[in-house]
């Protein structure tokens, strides 16, 4: 039988055209985008909407008897967060960055003014979450004995009735209410709620004695949470008239030895 025979130059060619037939039929008709040749999306996942602050509330103010006062700073968990960053500044423009693995972090601090904000963090997230709200917080010392005028047991001497008793006390800033309290004869007798104000007068009658008075000042402000309400120690007046007999009394009992003269 007859078999055509193939050389190794025919196998060549052949060979050879059916490559260039392969290669013809895989090129598409038409350019294609390089962009349909870049590699598939990234797996990352977007992070979730940043935490919520707990506390301390925004704006409070810790009323401390020491320095060294502990703030304990907590906001909202995030549930599939690995760490959180918590951005702290103080009062010198100090910038700081706690990195923690829960959702609350303690600080020793001193007075001042402070804030801060945290953001959440894993390694599946393409990026953090943005940054929280940032709140501010301070830490002050407010004395509870304010009072400023009239010195304590302090004698009034006029002729004049009613006489009216300035009495001022230290302003403990906006938003405060003050109950300004009246005492006779260690007997409480009245009153008065002032807001924002450091100043009140009180009119003493020509009752025929002479009694003595006490005053004190509470103060509320909706900020304050350590403590929530501050209050004074009670101070004293007594009103007297010229050469009345009993201011050599109110002397011997070691009452102030200032004596304010009123009017005439």
């Amino acid at each position: 039988m007859y078999q055509p025979y193939i050389t190794g130059k025919r196998l060549f060619h052949g060979v050879a055209i059916a490559a260039v037939i392969f290669v013809l039929l895989a090129i598409p008709h038409g350019c294609r985008d390089p962009n349909d040749f870049k590699p598939p999306p990234d797996t990352s996942q977007h992070p979730p909407p940043p935490p919520h602050l707990n506390a301390p509330k925004n704006e409070v103010i810790y009323n401390v008897q020491s320095t060294g006062f502990t703030i304990y700073f907590s906001w909202e968990r995030i549930d599939s967060a690995e760490i959180y960053e918590l951005n702290f500044t103080d009062s010198l423009g100090h910038d700081t960055i706690y990195v923690v693995d829960t959702n609350r972090k303690y600080l020793i601090l001193p007075l001042g003014s402070f804030s801060w904000r945290v953001r959440a963090g894993n390694g599946a997230w393409s990026w953090y979450t943005d940054w929280s709200d940032q709140w501010q917080f301070q830490i002050t010392y407010y004395k509870t004995n304010f009072l400023s005028y009239p010195p304590d047991v302090s004698i009034f001497i006029t002729d004049t009735f009613p006489y009216h008793v300035p009495l001022k006390w230290h302003s403990l800033g906006d938003r405060t209410t003050y109950v300004l309290e009246i005492y006779l004869d260690a007997t409480f007798l009245e009153d008065h709620y002032l807001f924002d104000t450091a100043y009140n007068v009180f009119s003493v009658p020509d009752s025929g004695f002479y009694p003595w008075y006490e005053w004190r000042i509470k103060a509320f402000n909706p900020r304050w949470i350590f403590p929530e309400t501050l209050t004074t120690s009670k101070f004293s007046f007594i009103v007297l008239r010229p050469g009345e007999n009993l201011l050599r009394q109110a002397l011997d009992k070691k009452w102030n030895s200032i004596i304010i003269k009123g009017k005439r």
